[in-house]
């Protein structure tokens, strides 16, 4: 199955990892960076193993792979053909900041 990551989640862990640089987290942001490649391996492999999201609309499968550490959440839709990656968030944001990036 393809994996496809949207541009928005991109700037979603580029905008973690900035955050934890500018407050001289790094061996934290490293880590973050390992959970975020680690997450979208296991999607890849199992992409249905992971819980659906409670907010996504009832005709899509939508689901959530939960990192390990620091709370954080990838968000992503399984279709027949492929995986697409459409958030990673701390699982504090609202559902709304990814809703809005399913495509219709």
């Amino acid at each position: 199955m393809n994996l496809r990551v949207l541009p928005e989640a991109n700037a979603d862990v580029g905008e973690a990892l900035r955050w934890l640089v500018r407050k001289r987290h790094y061996r934290v942001a490293g880590n973050l960076w390992r959970e975020w490649q680690g997450g979208l391996a296991a999607v890849v492999v199992h992409p249905r193993r992971f819980p659906q999201a409670e907010e996504a609309p009832t005709d899509r499968e939508v689901r959530v792979y939960p990192t390990r550490r620091y709370g954080y959440l990838i968000v992503y839709e399984v279709t027949p053909s492929e995986i697409k990656v459409v958030a990673f968030l701390s699982g504090r944001r609202l559902p709304a900041v990814w809703l809005s990036r399913l495509e219709s």
